[in-house]
């Protein structure tokens, strides 16, 4: 009789997603069907082992859940709040917005979405929880909110699904001058991981698609396919720590410089106001253009992976980072944001990135 196995590849996993074909089309007890694939997660594996796959796999909690709410599709895992994804026509782009990690902590800051947070800074209002922007886009700023600023415009909400090993939401958007003209567009997915409340697990797949004529993606530093803020209090400049994947320590060491991943982590009171150690990473995948990214990583919060940046952060080479998109091309650039306890060390983020660029494989035999 043949079974479905688990083969963990050189890499020891730990809650990690992977996509597989399934035999027949068929879905698998502990897995969840999308887009002609499958998708599980797997618990524990030591390196170079393979186990059926099976109960052991089973997500701790009892699904992901995407409802639309308030105007806004509000995420859960196992009937907790997990984070909301905000669109309103007129806004100048689509944030995630709140996003709570380990031990009910919010991950992103408050301002300008929400107040009330002691002590938190109000500068760079464009810096909006967790978003996707690009400073320079045929000439067009759709990273600020300056005078003559670009918008991202809903075009349509593809699919909203619900399942327990995930939940995922497809969306079109039009990245539009201040003419409301369209100058590219954009497929966006993103998928939240049934994980364990300490190693919450978001994949952002951005496919940009010249559909208007070629599009020149300008060197700036000011840009971020996958950007967020952290919470005042974990900031570099008030205690936090910023490290990347090839041992850089502080913004001096990560500002600018290529990495596959760079993370951010302090302390936060949890909502019993008890100090907690967490915080997040950004994964850059191997498939994306320029890889490993440039980091646009601040002491003041900032955490963006910029592809283009690249005569601000290295000008001694004399080197640019434009880049140009045939009209009629598209490309995809993927990125796994983790919420995790303890800092980058203690939650292992050098092998979470090896569980997102090269997951463990599922045959049958």
């Amino acid at each position: 009789m043949s079974e479905l196995i688990v083969r963990a590849g050189p890499h020891r996993r730990a809650w990690c997603p992977t996509w597989f074909d399934a035999p027949d089309g068929a879905e698998p007890p502990t897995c969840q069907a999308a887009g002609g694939r499958v998708a599980c997660i797997v618990a524990e594996l030591d390196a170079a082992g393979e186990r059926p796959l099976g109960g052991s796999d089973r997500p701790e909690a009892s699904g992901v859940a995407v409802d639309e709410r308030d105007g806004a599709l509000a995420v859960s895992v196992g009937g907790a709040p997990w984070c909301s994804y905000r669109y309103v026509p007129g806004d100048v782009r689509p944030v995630l917005h709140p996003i709570v990690g380990p031990h009910g902590i919010a991950m992103t800051r408050a301002w300008p979405l929400a107040g009330g947070v002691t002590g938190e800074e109000t500068d760079h209002v464009h810096h909006r929880s967790c978003w996707a922007a690009h400073g320079l886009v045929n000439g067009v700023d759709f990273w600020s909110e300056a005078e003559g600023h670009g918008r991202q415009v809903r075009v349509a909400l593809d699919s909203v699904e619900s399942g327990p090993v995930f939940g995922r939401i497809a969306e079109r958007l039009r990245w539009e001058n201040a003419a409301g003209d369209p100058v590219v567009d954009e497929h966006r997915t993103l998928v939240f991981w049934n994980t364990p409340e300490r190693l919450r697990m978001i994949d952002v797949a951005v496919c940009l698609r010249a559909t208007h004529g070629a599009v020149l993606f300008g060197d700036t530093k000011e840009g971020g396919i996958v950007a967020l803020r952290v919470p005042e209090a974990i900031k570099e400049a008030r205690g936090g720590s910023i490290v990347n994947g090839v041992g850089g320590v502080g913004e001096g060491e990560c500002w600018g410089q290529r990495a596959p991943w760079v993370d951010y982590s302090g302390t936060l009171a949890d909502p019993q106001g008890r100090p907690r150690t967490v915080g997040v990473a950004v994964l850059d995948h191997p498939r994306n253009p320029h890889y490993p990214t440039f980091w646009h990583v601040r002491a003041y919060g900032l955490l963006a992976a910029n592809p283009f940046g690249l005569s601000h952060y290295r000008s001694s080479y004399r080197q640019r980072g434009d880049w140009k998109l045939d009209a009629g091309a598209e490309a995809t650039f993927r990125y796994r944001i983790v919420l995790h306890a303890g800092n980058a060390e203690q939650s292992a983020i050098r092998d979470r990135f090896a569980d997102w660029a090269w997951p463990p494989q599922v045959v049958l035999r």
